[in-house]
């Protein structure tokens, strides 16, 4: 396993870039809520509040127009920012041959067969079978036509960002040194109920530190290598969830969301064995973006879990999260009957 020890800018600016789009102030503002002061991360995450505060910049009005690239297609997170971590791992730097290799690896998995196309016919045939909204196909279509143009103008912008971020990093150091060392350190993480990231042993893993999506981890396989964008606070999110979740709400969630008859079919389903998206749609007959939405309700939630399979690197799989379920059944016993 190798740790990248240098920052990704680019993809630092652009999340930057698409927090203030979508007024998103503060990604860690609920977590603040409900962790003691005194809890061990509680420093950090203010810490990161103030780093992200002292980030001042003025959106273009180029940027407002792009500002449906920062959407979310289908996968969860904005597509420009899922694109350029792609791009900006990829060895060949030719962008039509990213571009198409980008939608072949990242789109099969919502089809029944194997897609490949080379012009804007095929390209269109092949997003025609995707079942997602027509504002989406359009952007995709107009991505794949004019996608070095847009994403060469979004990344210049971004640029501008970057001394800006240098300058504050100062606010974060310590703990995003700690995370890294953290990563570097040990040859299997746990990352809590939402990960079982088994490969994290595996020799050609390469893991990259995010400071802004500090919450998130975007997971990738490309030239035969398996990328881990992790989130610097990831791990001290989960921990001080894991340490402040017994409380009524967490009861309350957990009742809304099983009283979904979609999530308790998904549920049922992953009891009897490991599914990926297309499997689950197919099965529930429901459009993909319907049944990934579901999906991350309870990903979030922490009732399933995301399963890589080793035999079957190309698929991410969902699993039930037994343990938690239990957890939960056992909070709500003690608070009736105890």
């Amino acid at each position: 396993m190798k740790v990248q020890r240098q920052l990704n800018y680019e993809l630092e600016a652009l999340s930057i870039i698409y927090l203030k789009l979508f007024e998103k102030n503060n990604l860690l503002d609920e977590i603040l809520k409900s962790v003691d002061v005194y809890d061990k991360s509680y420093q950090k995450f203010v810490n990161y509040k103030k780093f992200i505060e002292s980030i001042n910049f003025d959106l273009t009005d180029n940027i407002f127009e792009l500002k449906s690239y920062f959407k979310n297609f289908i996968f969860q997170g904005p597509f420009i920012i899922h694109f350029h971590i792609f791009y900006s791992t990829s060895k060949n730097k030719n962008f039509k041959n990213v571009l198409n290799r980008y939608f072949i690896n990242f789109y099969n998995d919502f089809l029944d067969e194997e897609t490949n196309f080379q012009d804007i016919k095929s390209f269109i045939n092949f997003i025609n079978k995707l079942e997602i909204e027509d504002d989406i196909k359009m952007h995709m279509i107009n991505f794949y036509i004019d996608g070095e143009r847009i994403y060469n103008e979004i990344i210049n912008y971004s640029k501008t960002i970057i001394e800006t971020i240098q300058r504050n990093l100062f606010l974060i150091d310590n703990d995003l040194d700690n995370s890294m060392n953290i990563l570097q350190k040990n040859s299997a993480i746990n990352l809590g109920y939402n990960y079982q990231l088994d490969f994290f042993n595996e020799p050609d893993l390469e893991v990259i530190t995010c400071v802004v999506l500090s919450n998130q981890a975007t997971l990738f396989k490309e030239n035969d290598v398996t990328y881990a964008y992790v989130g610097y606070l990831l791990f001290d999110i989960i921990d001080a969830k894991e340490r402040n979740q017994i409380d009524e709400a967490k009861i309350m969630e957990f009742l809304k969301l099983i009283s979904d008859q979609t999530r308790m079919k998904i549920l049922n389903l992953l009891k009897v064995k490991h599914m990926f998206v297309q499997e689950l749609s197919k099965e529930l007959q429901l459009t993909t973006p319907t049944l990934i939405h579901h999906v991350e309700l309870l990903l979030n939630a922490n009732l399933i879990d995301v399963y890589m399979n080793k035999e079957d690197k190309k698929r991410v799989f969902y699993k039930l999260n037994e343990n938690r379920i239990k957890e939960l059944l056992d909070m709500l016993g003690r608070n009736l009957l105890w």
